[in-house]
Protein backbone atom coordinates (compact mmCIF):
# COMPACT_ATOMS: atom_id res chain seq x y z
CA UNK A 1 0.00 0.00 0.00
CA UNK A 2 2.82 2.35 0.98
CA UNK A 3 4.71 1.43 -2.18
CA UNK A 4 1.69 2.24 -4.36
CA UNK A 5 1.29 5.58 -2.57
CA UNK A 6 4.96 6.49 -3.06
CA UNK A 7 4.88 5.41 -6.71
CA UNK A 8 1.80 7.54 -7.35
CA UNK A 9 3.41 10.53 -5.63
CA UNK A 10 6.59 10.14 -7.69
CA UNK A 11 4.58 9.94 -10.94
CA UNK A 12 2.56 13.04 -10.03
CA UNK A 13 5.70 15.02 -9.14
CA UNK A 14 7.44 13.85 -12.34
CA UNK A 15 4.46 14.80 -14.49
CA UNK A 16 4.21 18.18 -12.82
CA UNK A 17 7.83 19.06 -13.46
CA UNK A 18 7.78 17.47 -16.93
CA UNK A 19 4.77 19.60 -17.89
CA UNK A 20 6.45 22.73 -16.52
CA UNK A 21 9.66 21.94 -18.39
CA UNK A 22 7.75 21.15 -21.58
CA UNK A 23 5.74 24.40 -21.34
CA UNK A 24 8.89 26.46 -20.66
CA UNK A 25 10.81 24.87 -23.52
CA UNK A 26 7.82 25.19 -25.84
CA UNK A 27 7.53 28.91 -25.09
CA UNK A 28 11.25 29.43 -25.62
CA UNK A 29 11.29 27.52 -28.90
CA UNK A 30 8.26 29.40 -30.19
CA UNK A 31 10.08 32.66 -29.49
CA UNK A 32 13.31 31.41 -31.07
CA UNK A 33 11.57 29.98 -34.14
CA UNK A 34 9.66 33.18 -34.77
CA UNK A 35 12.88 35.17 -34.41
CA UNK A 36 14.73 32.90 -36.85
CA UNK A 37 11.86 33.12 -39.33
CA UNK A 38 11.81 36.91 -39.14
CA UNK A 39 15.53 36.95 -39.82
CA UNK A 40 14.96 34.46 -42.69
CA UNK A 41 17.33 32.03 -41.03
CA UNK A 42 16.74 28.47 -39.94
CA UNK A 43 17.10 27.05 -36.43
CA UNK A 44 19.88 24.49 -35.99
CA UNK A 45 18.99 20.83 -35.47
CA UNK A 46 18.67 19.72 -31.83
CA UNK A 47 20.31 16.55 -30.57
CA UNK A 48 18.11 16.33 -27.46
CA UNK A 49 15.10 14.07 -28.11
CA UNK A 50 12.64 16.08 -25.99
CA UNK A 51 13.67 19.41 -27.52
CA UNK A 52 13.42 17.89 -31.01
CA UNK A 53 9.90 16.71 -30.24
CA UNK A 54 8.95 20.12 -28.86
CA UNK A 55 10.35 21.88 -31.93
CA UNK A 56 8.42 19.54 -34.21
CA UNK A 57 5.21 20.44 -32.36
CA UNK A 58 6.10 24.13 -32.56
CA UNK A 59 6.51 23.93 -36.33
CA UNK A 60 3.19 22.09 -36.78
CA UNK A 61 1.42 24.57 -34.47
CA UNK A 62 2.87 27.54 -36.32
CA UNK A 63 1.62 26.05 -39.58
CA UNK A 64 -1.90 26.30 -38.16
CA UNK A 65 -1.36 29.69 -36.49
CA UNK A 66 -0.08 31.29 -39.70
CA UNK A 67 -2.76 29.47 -41.76
CA UNK A 68 -0.15 28.20 -44.19
CA UNK A 69 1.28 31.65 -44.96
CA UNK A 70 4.75 30.55 -43.83
CA UNK A 71 4.45 27.09 -45.38
CA UNK A 72 7.68 27.23 -47.39
CA UNK A 73 9.84 28.44 -44.49
CA UNK A 74 8.33 26.01 -41.99
CA UNK A 75 8.73 23.18 -44.47
CA UNK A 76 12.44 23.97 -44.78
CA UNK A 77 12.78 23.92 -40.99
CA UNK A 78 10.91 20.63 -40.82
CA UNK A 79 13.10 19.01 -43.48
CA UNK A 80 16.31 20.51 -42.06
CA UNK A 81 15.68 18.83 -38.72
CA UNK A 82 14.96 15.49 -40.39
CA UNK A 83 11.35 15.36 -39.21
CA UNK A 84 9.89 14.62 -42.64
CA UNK A 85 12.34 11.77 -43.23
CA UNK A 86 11.51 10.41 -39.78
CA UNK A 87 7.77 10.59 -40.53
CA UNK A 88 8.30 8.60 -43.73
CA UNK A 89 10.17 5.94 -41.77
CA UNK A 90 7.32 5.78 -39.23
CA UNK A 91 4.87 4.88 -42.01
CA UNK A 92 6.39 1.39 -41.81
CA UNK A 93 6.25 1.21 -38.01
CA UNK A 94 4.61 -1.86 -36.47
CA UNK A 95 2.48 0.34 -34.19
CA UNK A 96 -0.65 1.73 -35.91
CA UNK A 97 -0.75 4.89 -33.80
CA UNK A 98 2.79 5.74 -34.88
CA UNK A 99 1.80 5.24 -38.53
CA UNK A 100 -1.33 7.33 -38.01
CA UNK A 101 0.51 10.23 -36.34
CA UNK A 102 3.10 10.22 -39.13
CA UNK A 103 0.58 10.24 -42.00
CA UNK A 104 -1.38 13.04 -40.30
CA UNK A 105 1.78 15.16 -39.97
CA UNK A 106 2.81 14.48 -43.57
CA UNK A 107 -0.63 15.60 -44.72
CA UNK A 108 -0.13 19.03 -43.10
CA UNK A 109 2.47 19.94 -45.72
CA UNK A 110 0.03 19.60 -48.64
CA UNK A 111 2.76 18.09 -50.75
CA UNK A 112 2.09 16.36 -54.06
CA UNK A 113 5.40 14.49 -53.76
CA UNK A 114 5.12 10.94 -55.02
CA UNK A 115 4.26 8.70 -52.08
CA UNK A 116 3.33 5.82 -54.35
CA UNK A 117 5.61 3.42 -52.48
CA UNK A 118 3.36 3.93 -49.44
CA UNK A 119 0.16 3.01 -51.29
CA UNK A 120 0.06 -0.18 -49.20
CA UNK A 121 -1.33 2.04 -46.42
CA UNK A 122 -4.64 2.05 -48.32
CA UNK A 123 -4.99 -1.56 -47.14
CA UNK A 124 -3.63 -0.97 -43.64
CA UNK A 125 -5.19 -3.12 -40.92
CA UNK A 126 -6.21 0.03 -39.02
CA UNK A 127 -9.23 1.96 -40.30
CA UNK A 128 -7.95 5.41 -39.23
CA UNK A 129 -4.61 4.86 -40.96
CA UNK A 130 -6.42 3.78 -44.15
CA UNK A 131 -8.65 6.87 -44.11
CA UNK A 132 -5.81 9.34 -43.55
CA UNK A 133 -3.72 7.54 -46.16
CA UNK A 134 -6.53 8.09 -48.68
CA UNK A 135 -6.59 11.79 -47.85
CA UNK A 136 -2.84 12.28 -47.99
CA UNK A 137 -2.25 10.19 -51.11
CA UNK A 138 -5.14 11.94 -52.92
CA UNK A 139 -2.71 14.78 -53.68
CA UNK A 140 -0.67 12.41 -55.82
CA UNK A 141 0.26 13.24 -59.41
CA UNK A 142 0.46 9.55 -60.28
CA UNK A 143 -2.58 8.45 -62.35
CA UNK A 144 -2.34 4.79 -61.32
CA UNK A 145 -2.35 5.67 -57.62
CA UNK A 146 -5.22 8.12 -58.18
CA UNK A 147 -7.30 5.36 -59.79
CA UNK A 148 -6.43 3.04 -56.94
CA UNK A 149 -7.67 5.63 -54.42
CA UNK A 150 -10.86 6.12 -56.40
CA UNK A 151 -11.50 2.36 -56.34
CA UNK A 152 -10.95 2.29 -52.57
CA UNK A 153 -13.35 5.20 -52.07
CA UNK A 154 -16.00 3.41 -54.13
CA UNK A 155 -15.61 0.05 -52.39
CA UNK A 156 -14.96 1.13 -48.80
CA UNK A 157 -17.36 2.55 -46.23
CA UNK A 158 -15.86 5.96 -45.64
CA UNK A 159 -17.33 9.07 -44.03
CA UNK A 160 -18.94 11.46 -46.54
CA UNK A 161 -16.65 14.33 -45.53
CA UNK A 162 -13.55 12.19 -46.13
CA UNK A 163 -14.84 11.15 -49.55
CA UNK A 164 -15.51 14.76 -50.47
CA UNK A 165 -12.04 15.82 -49.31
CA UNK A 166 -10.33 13.07 -51.30
CA UNK A 167 -12.32 13.79 -54.48
CA UNK A 168 -11.60 17.53 -54.17
CA UNK A 169 -7.88 16.80 -53.99
CA UNK A 170 -8.00 14.35 -56.88
CA UNK A 171 -9.80 16.94 -59.01
CA UNK A 172 -6.69 19.16 -59.06
CA UNK A 173 -4.57 16.70 -61.03
CA UNK A 174 -6.97 14.00 -62.21
CA UNK A 175 -10.07 15.77 -63.44
CA UNK A 176 -10.40 13.50 -66.49
CA UNK A 177 -10.36 10.44 -64.25
CA UNK A 178 -13.25 11.80 -62.17
CA UNK A 179 -15.23 12.70 -65.31
CA UNK A 180 -14.62 9.23 -66.73
CA UNK A 181 -15.76 7.59 -63.49
CA UNK A 182 -19.21 9.21 -63.84
CA UNK A 183 -19.95 6.50 -66.41
CA UNK A 184 -18.19 3.72 -64.55
CA UNK A 185 -20.77 1.35 -62.95
CA UNK A 186 -18.19 0.28 -60.35
CA UNK A 187 -17.91 3.90 -59.15
CA UNK A 188 -21.63 4.64 -59.28
CA UNK A 189 -21.75 5.22 -55.53
CA UNK A 190 -19.30 8.11 -55.99
CA UNK A 191 -21.05 9.76 -58.94
CA UNK A 192 -23.38 12.09 -56.92
CA UNK A 193 -20.45 13.28 -54.80
CA UNK A 194 -18.17 13.76 -57.84
CA UNK A 195 -20.89 15.92 -59.39
CA UNK A 196 -21.16 17.87 -56.12
CA UNK A 197 -17.40 18.51 -56.13
CA UNK A 198 -17.49 19.66 -59.78
CA UNK A 199 -20.34 22.03 -58.92
CA UNK A 200 -18.60 23.43 -55.85
CA UNK A 201 -15.49 24.08 -57.95
CA UNK A 202 -17.64 25.81 -60.62
CA UNK A 203 -16.16 23.51 -63.27
CA UNK A 204 -17.98 24.87 -66.33
CA UNK A 205 -16.23 22.45 -68.71
CA UNK A 206 -17.85 19.52 -66.90
CA UNK A 207 -21.44 20.64 -67.67
CA UNK A 208 -21.96 18.29 -70.69
CA UNK A 209 -20.68 15.34 -68.64
CA UNK A 210 -22.91 16.20 -65.68
CA UNK A 211 -25.94 16.50 -67.98
CA UNK A 212 -25.10 13.16 -69.55
CA UNK A 213 -24.65 11.46 -66.18
CA UNK A 214 -27.94 12.88 -64.88
CA UNK A 215 -29.95 10.90 -67.42
CA UNK A 216 -30.12 8.26 -64.74
CA UNK A 217 -32.82 6.56 -62.72
CA UNK A 218 -31.07 7.59 -59.52
CA UNK A 219 -32.97 10.41 -57.80
CA UNK A 220 -29.91 11.18 -55.64
CA UNK A 221 -27.74 11.58 -58.73
CA UNK A 222 -30.23 13.91 -60.44
CA UNK A 223 -30.61 16.03 -57.28
CA UNK A 224 -26.84 16.39 -57.09
CA UNK A 225 -26.88 17.35 -60.78
CA UNK A 226 -29.47 20.11 -60.30
CA UNK A 227 -27.56 21.58 -57.37
CA UNK A 228 -24.20 21.46 -59.18
CA UNK A 229 -25.58 22.95 -62.38
CA UNK A 230 -27.18 25.76 -60.40
CA UNK A 231 -23.83 26.64 -58.83
CA UNK A 232 -22.05 26.54 -62.19
CA UNK A 233 -24.77 28.69 -63.79
CA UNK A 234 -24.30 27.53 -67.37
CA UNK A 235 -27.28 28.25 -69.72
CA UNK A 236 -26.79 24.85 -71.36
CA UNK A 237 -28.41 23.28 -68.30
CA UNK A 238 -31.72 25.21 -68.61
CA UNK A 239 -33.65 22.51 -70.50
CA UNK A 240 -32.60 19.87 -67.97
CA UNK A 241 -33.65 22.12 -65.08
CA UNK A 242 -37.05 22.71 -66.70
CA UNK A 243 -37.48 18.96 -66.82
CA UNK A 244 -36.64 18.92 -63.13
CA UNK A 245 -39.41 21.31 -62.07
CA UNK A 246 -41.86 18.89 -63.71
CA UNK A 247 -40.43 15.83 -61.99
CA UNK A 248 -42.65 13.42 -60.06
CA UNK A 249 -40.27 13.64 -57.09
CA UNK A 250 -40.86 16.64 -54.75
CA UNK A 251 -37.17 16.81 -53.69
CA UNK A 252 -36.12 16.90 -57.33
CA UNK A 253 -38.54 19.73 -58.06
CA UNK A 254 -37.16 21.74 -55.12
CA UNK A 255 -33.55 21.18 -56.25
CA UNK A 256 -34.43 22.16 -59.82
CA UNK A 257 -36.26 25.33 -58.69
CA UNK A 258 -33.28 26.41 -56.58
CA UNK A 259 -30.89 25.76 -59.48
CA UNK A 260 -33.02 27.52 -62.10
CA UNK A 261 -33.21 30.58 -59.84
CA UNK A 262 -29.41 30.78 -60.05
CA UNK A 263 -29.18 30.12 -63.79
CA UNK A 264 -32.13 32.09 -65.21
CA UNK A 265 -34.34 34.10 -62.83
CA UNK A 266 -36.54 35.50 -65.59
CA UNK A 267 -37.37 32.04 -66.90
CA UNK A 268 -38.28 30.90 -63.40
CA UNK A 269 -40.62 33.88 -62.99
CA UNK A 270 -42.46 32.83 -66.14
CA UNK A 271 -43.39 29.60 -64.37
CA UNK A 272 -44.52 31.38 -61.21
CA UNK A 273 -48.16 30.42 -61.35
CA UNK A 274 -47.36 26.78 -62.02
CA UNK A 275 -44.80 26.59 -59.18
CA UNK A 276 -46.93 28.33 -56.57
CA UNK A 277 -49.81 25.94 -57.27
CA UNK A 278 -47.71 22.82 -56.68
CA UNK A 279 -49.64 20.20 -54.70
CA UNK A 280 -46.69 19.38 -52.45
CA UNK A 281 -46.40 21.84 -49.51
CA UNK A 282 -42.58 21.54 -49.43
CA UNK A 283 -42.23 22.44 -53.12
CA UNK A 284 -44.82 25.19 -52.86
CA UNK A 285 -43.12 26.69 -49.81
CA UNK A 286 -39.69 26.72 -51.44
CA UNK A 287 -41.09 28.12 -54.69
CA UNK A 288 -42.78 31.02 -52.92
CA UNK A 289 -39.71 31.71 -50.80
CA UNK A 290 -37.37 31.80 -53.83
CA UNK A 291 -39.75 33.85 -55.98
CA UNK A 292 -40.18 36.33 -53.13
CA UNK A 293 -36.39 36.74 -52.89
CA UNK A 294 -36.14 37.33 -56.65
CA UNK A 295 -38.76 40.08 -56.50
CA UNK A 296 -37.30 41.68 -53.37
Amino acid sequence: MLFAFLLTAIILIYNRYYDRFYAREYKRLVSDTVEYMLDEELPPPFADVLRRRILRNVIIDMLFITKGQSLETLQKVYHLNGYYKHDLALLRHHSWHKRLAAIVRIDQWKSSDSLIEYSYLLDDNNKDVRIHAMKTLSRTLDPELAENILNHLASTRVDLFIRYECLSRLLHSHRDLLIKSLKNPEASSLAPLIITVLGDKRDIASVPFILDACHSESVTLRESGYTALGKIGDPRSVSFLLEGINSDEPNERVAAIKALALVDEELLLKHREYLESDQDPLVQGWARHILRKINA
